[in-house]
């Protein structure tokens, strides 16, 4: 039995198809990986915001009427901590720990002594996770 020219094997074609095919479905893979990885780095940041002022939340409750007198060891606006000073104000030590901890990060406390609440507020930028949206904000309201 003689086999024909046309019937032995896989011709130029057939194989330069299969490899576009294949390099398309590469190419897919590594951008859902490039997505995943910034996805990630976003999620974690928002997590260690979290973090962080709950820690604070902790530290108020545990100083509780000196933080709802509202003093200036307990109460400031959102601002930039540096991450090589050293601060003995508990918010001042707690901005100083944001600032080392997420990139652009700033923090701030307002205590409303009257209904005895706090507002921790907690930003930083997240410009490689969320394509542009730079600013990004964490806010924890919690009595006292």
């Amino acid at each position: 039995m003689t086999v024909s020219p046309r019937q032995s094997g896989f011709s130029m074609l057939e194989v330069l198809i299969s490899i576009v095919i294949l390099s398309i479905g590469a190419l897919g893979a590594a951008g859902m990986q490039v997505s995943a990885l910034k996805d990630t780095c976003s999620a974690n940041n928002r997590f260690r915001a979290a973090s962080l002022a709950t820690a604070m939340a902790d530290s108020l409750r545990a100083d509780r009427t000196q933080a709802v007198k509202g003093g200036a060891d307990f109460t400031s606006s959102v601002a930039t901590g540096s991450c090589s000073a050293v601060a003995v104000q508990p918010v001042k030590r707690w901005q100083n720990q944001i600032a080392c901890e997420l990139p652009g990060g700033k923090g701030g406390v307002d205590i409303d002594s009257y209904w005895k609440r706090a507002i921790i507020t907690v930003e930083w930028n997240d410009s490689r996770g969320t394509q542009g949206q730079t600013a990004q904000q964490f806010r924890l309201e919690t009595r006292l």
